[in-house]
């Protein structure tokens, strides 16, 4: 621990060394110490920390719609497919294809920068999606949503691998990740409290805008909330980055976007299963995420308030317990030497979780229904985690954010983008009766599940070669 400290004083105590750099530069392999340095302990737990309350909040903003929905739907008269483009695709569209140039300048500036500009942004666009009162100003705006939130998960999970060492980076990426559950449950529980708070409070009236209506209310306070987090942010530590190479490939201290392509091919064995399998898990959850709000109000005729708050304290408990397992779980596996840990317990959760959304529809009983959800969360809250540790550990450094972009922009693509609206299309022109959206996240939820499974489990061997390869 002493030895750690000493490194870690000349890292980034001694004015001579790192802070002379300044704060979150690129050392060059020339200059670089023979071993990687890391931060201390409380430093980095920190940093982490306030990178996962900062994936929370981005959460919230990104889902909070989806609670919201049928308000959204009625008020600006427009059907499910619609709808489900404002919740998913048009947060995506910006969301995935701004990660990869917003990446490259985190792989080049302060990535702490990058992120505090995105919160804001984001913080501001989630208000003014508060003040739309059309579909295509709720579209824009969403849109400028998803660019500003496209500033953080490739900037925390490369900073992840950069403040703590390799046998301690699904435990410190766990603490990033559960962001999702506890801001994809907030989302609800707040969604849910706000909602009745401003039933209750009856009309609010603004100058120029005029009177609100109850999501619009929801959407301005969460955006307004957000903005908030920016304090604890300004706290963080930015680490000095260090190049290092992975055998037989160049790397330069600011790789272009070609010389990232390049080590992907050269990796192609171990990248493909995560590049193809995680967007359909994430296909999966998305959809069943953006509908079953609305499934248990449609079919069971739960209120919005109560939907909100039950759902969102299942997936916090249900999130939060699987993530922190899991990660112990690969973490300890990767000690005694399995060093794929990460994605092998993937892969089993993953099979796991097959065959849940088609018995939440062919159960028709809520008590079930919420048990299933409960288990769906418990499988794949994990995810978040173990994706990302799973290809850094075969990304080498200096290109990390622009890799985890370029991996994003697939997964959101077809996960937040495709998710909801297939879910919405399957049941306007497939089954053509609302009532039916169990059955279609059931259909679209287990056949996406077992499609990413297959894909994992052939690609195991060729991603073990690869990590083995790279450690």
């Amino acid at each position: 621990m002493g030895d750690r400290r000493v490194a870690c004083a000349d890292a980034i105590g001694d004015p001579r060394s790192a802070n002379s750099r300044g704060e979150g530069s690129v050392v060059s392999e020339s200059t670089a110490p023979a071993a990687m340095v890391y931060p201390p302990a409380r430093i980095a737990w920190y940093t982490m920390a306030v990178l996962g309350l900062l994936y929370a909040f981005s959460m919230i903003d990104r889902q909070i719609p989806n609670l919201l929905l049928v308000y959204i739907r009625r008020d600006l008269n427009i059907s499910d497919t619609m709808v489900s483009l404002l919740a998913g695709f048009a947060f995506a569209l910006f969301y995935a294809t701004s990660a990869l140039p917003i990446s490259r300048i985190a792989d080049q500036w302060s990535r702490k920068s990058v992120i505090f500009i995105g919160v804001v942004l984001w913080s501001l666009m989630t208000c003014l999606c508060g003040l739309s009162s059309s579909f295509v100003q709720f579209f824009i705006a969403r849109m400028g949503v998803g660019l500003g939130e496209a500033s953080l998960t490739p900037s925390a999970f490369a900073m992840a691998s950069e403040l703590f060492p390799p046998h301690k980076q699904a435990r410190a990426t766990s603490v990033f990740s559960i962001g999702p559950a506890i801001g994809g449950g907030l989302s609800l529980i707040m969604g849910g409290v706000l909602i009745g708070l401003a039933e209750r409070a009856g009309p609010i009236v603004l100058p120029i805008v005029g009177s609100l209506k109850v999501w619009q209310i929801v959407l301005i306070a969460i955006g307004l909330l957000t903005l908030l987090t920016t304090v604890p942010l300004s706290a963080i530590h930015d680490p000095v980055r260090y190049t290092r190479s992975r055998p037989g490939i160049a790397n330069p201290a600011n790789p272009s976007i070609s010389a990232v392509l390049l080590a992907l091919w050269h990796g192609r064995g171990g990248f493909v299963p995560l590049f193809f399998g995680v967007p359909l898990l994430s296909m999966a959850a998305y959809g069943i995420a953006a509908w079953t709000p609305t499934y248990f109000i449609r079919v069971y005729g739960w209120n919005a308030h109560d939907t909100g708050i039950i759902f969102g304290a299942v997936q916090i408990v249900a999130g939060i317990a699987s993530a922190l397992v899991a990660a112990w779980i690969s973490d300890r596996t990767r000690a005694a030497g399995r060093l794929d840990a990460p994605f092998l317990v993937l892969l089993v959760l993953l099979v796991a979780v097959i065959p849940l959304p088609l018995a939440l529809a062919a159960f028709p009983d809520p008590r079930v229904g919420l048990a299933m959800v409960a288990l769906m969360n418990l499988a794949i809250s994990p995810v978040a985690c173990l994706a990302p540790v799973a290809l850094q550990a075969i990304t080498r450094d200096g290109m990390r954010a622009q890799v985890t972009a370029l991996f994003l922009l697939i997964t959101n693509i077809v996960g937040i983008g495709l998710g909801p609206t297939v879910v919405a299309a399957t049941t306007d022109f497939v089954f053509r009766n609302p009532n039916a959206v169990g059955w279609s996240m059931g259909v679209v939820g287990s056949a996406a599940y077992a499609l990413s499974a297959s894909i994992l489990y052939l690609g195991r061997r060729f991603y073990r070669t690869e990590v083995e390869k790279g450690d």
